[in-house]
């Protein structure tokens, strides 16, 4: 232990001094590295966090933009009702996604926004069946309007025609009274059907 103890006392101030100001700078160094990396993995973590924040904000942003888009096709249908030349293929390709989008409300919404939603697409839907039967009832008049049409327009094109042999036939000179009475008994009898 003495052999130890003079080796150590031959050793200069100045290297001891160099030794001891080392092991203090390698002791700063890894102070230092210890604070960055505890600063580092809070930032890590605090960046995680905001990147999870904005992605949920952001699909809530799309799930709510596109209820809100649903919601406004559906209820464009409501005043296209009255136009019967709107069809059923188009009402359907109006709400085909509806029920799917107002589902995936779900996967982002509190349970009162859920309610909420459930309870005016379920308002919408009573509101659209009692619209839609009364369409119906309107479709079916325009198919009974449409064939009365159809009666009139093959009767004005036949009272027409009639007319028009009649007026050809005065042209002509023609005095045959029974030609002329058996169109004009054919003129009445397809004006009073």
């Amino acid at each position: 232990m003495e052999s130890i103890i003079e080796l150590f006392s031959k050793v200069s101030d100045v290297i001891w001094s160099a030794i001891i100001a080392s092991c203090i700078t390698i002791f700063g160094v890894y102070l230092t590295n210890k604070y960055h990396e505890r600063r580092q993995t809070t930032l890590l973590a605090h960046e995680k966090q905001k990147y999870q924040s904005e992605q949920k904000f952001t699909l809530k942003k799309e799930v709510f933009l596109d209820v809100a888009r649903s919601f406004a096709d559906v209820l464009e249908i409501i005043p296209n009702l009255t136009n019967l030349e709107f069809t059923q293929k188009d009402i359907e390709m109006k709400m085909a996604d509806h029920g799917g989008i107002v589902a995936k409300s779900c996967l982002v919404a509190k349970e009162s926004s859920v309610a909420a939603i459930l309870s005016y697409s379920t308002e919408t839907t009573e509101v659209f069946i009692k619209l839609m039967k009364e369409r119906e009832v309107v479709l079916g008049h325009q198919k009974t309007i449409e064939i009365y049409q159809s009666t009139i327009n093959s009767a004005e094109n036949e009272k027409d025609r009639i007319i028009s042999r009649i007026k050809e036939l005065n042209h002509q000179s023609h005095n045959n009274q029974s030609t002329l009475d058996n169109l004009n008994k054919n003129m009445i009898t397809r004006v009073n059907r």
